[in-house]
């Protein structure tokens, strides 16, 4: 299920009062309230990790918020929601969703479904309204999304902050003090001021996908998993991997407890049987997988695609399929003649220049069944690999 605040509720009568959805059931307008775990320790302008946020087990304790008979913790957390409905109301929106109150935590079964759904919540939203407690302060541009310590505020590091990024249709940006810094609206042509340049520089995401003018489906895997390296900051492990669902455009729920590394490879394993962009498998980690060294086709974590190798855009597009024995592709191998007759190239995309290309080595350990040599890309002008016979299926051992 789906549930929503009713903001007037909260500001009028100290009430929460949540209106209640079927998952496919319509909904009125609202907006997102998106924001870190934590609170600004007022004495020593430090970032405290403790949460002190209101969880929906609790809303009915929920009162005035400056009631100086609450525990200081309470009244942060309510100063929270408070402010965060206020702002609705002020922008025109009776409902907001803020996920401490909305999703029952201690449910697993809703915590599953709701891992899976988020990126479509946040699309569905008219706005996402994003709280930036431990920003410099008002009136200071750009600067507002950084710390007095000149470190981007705790909000850019988290992990669902790349859902928010991506999925929203326009996002409101307030510091500490609960000014505006920027608004902005996702549209074709997107004029690029000073504090869009350093939102693009603090999440090094691609413009045209941060700010909406080229849909997400434009970009390779190997792209979009370059740009969440710096939404690291996560409450359950595996939200490290939930959070790409949206993005990636894949169908599945959550489970939590089964771990971050289970969790990828079943990610993984959905996008594989969802497209046929061969970036998924220009992972590159060469410090733990040196040349020669036989490794897996699939990366271990998202982390191995932190390097940018090649262009954002689409690589080749080849069916995939996941089969017992490993990764089946149609495709055609290459020999590089200074490494000899025994270890093959597989092209997978263009590299920096048009001239060149992208690719990974195979050495055969069965009848058309190889495996991945090396965990770096290696990338040769297009005159360099020599084509070895016809296209064929192949398939790459796995795990």
């Amino acid at each position: 299920m789906f549930r929503l605040i009713d903001a007037g509720q909260v500001c009028n009568a100290y009430k929460i009062e949540l209106r209640i959805f079927l998952y496919e059931e319509p909904t009125p307008p609202y907006v997102i309230f998106s924001h870190a775990p934590g609170w600004m320790n007022e004495s020593t302008r430090q970032w405290s990790n403790g949460s002190h946020d209101l969880a929906f087990r609790r809303m009915h304790e929920f009162k005035n918020p400056w009631d100086e008979s609450l525990h200081s913790s309470k009244q942060r957390a309510y100063q929270k929601v408070f402010r965060a409905c206020e702002c609705a109301l002020r922008l025109g929106y009776q409902f907001i969703w803020i996920n401490t109150v909305c999703v029952d935590e201690s449910d697993s079964g809703e915590m599953n479904r709701s891992a899976g759904a988020m990126f479509k919540w946040y699309s569905n939203a008219e706005a996402c309204l994003v709280h930036l407690p431990d920003s410099y302060g008002a009136n200071h541009g750009e600067k507002c999304l950084y710390t007095r310590q000149e470190k981007p505020c705790t909000w850019w590091t988290q992990c669902w902050t790349f859902t928010a990024l991506l999925a929203s249709k326009q996002l409101y940006i307030y510091n500490g003090e609960g000014v505006l810094i920027i608004h902005y609206v996702k549209q074709p042509q997107y004029p690029c001021g000073s504090i869009q340049r350093h939102i693009m520089e603090i999440t090094e995401i691609h413009p045209d996908a941060l700010f909406g003018t080229t849909p997400l489906s434009n970009f390779s895997f190997k792209a979009k998993m370059t740009w969440c390296q710096r939404q690291t900051d996560y409450k359950r492990q595996e939200d490290l991997v939930y959070c790409l669902i949206g993005a990636f455009d894949v169908n599945m729920d959550g489970s939590y407890g089964e771990g971050s590394s289970v969790a990828y490879r079943r990610f993984q394993s959905k996008v594989i049987r969802s497209t046929h962009d061969l970036s998924i498998l220009a992972w590159d980690d060469e410090a733990n997988y040196p040349e020669g060294e036989a490794c897996r086709a699939l990366a271990r974590s998202r982390h191995q695609f932190a390097t940018h190798v090649a262009d954002e855009g689409i690589m080749f597009r080849q069916p995939l399929r996941i089969t017992d024995r490993g990764i089946e592709i149609r495709h055609q191998l290459h020999t590089i003649p200074t490494y000899g007759i025994d270890r093959y190239f597989l092209i997978l995309g263009p590299g920096w220049r048009e001239d060149q290309v992208a690719g990974i080595f195979l050495e055969p350990v069965g009848k058309m069944l190889f495996r991945r040599i090396g965990g770096g890309i290696s990338i040769f002008d297009r005159t360099v690999p020599v084509p070895l016979g016809d296209t064929r299926d192949i398939t790459i051992q796995t795990w």
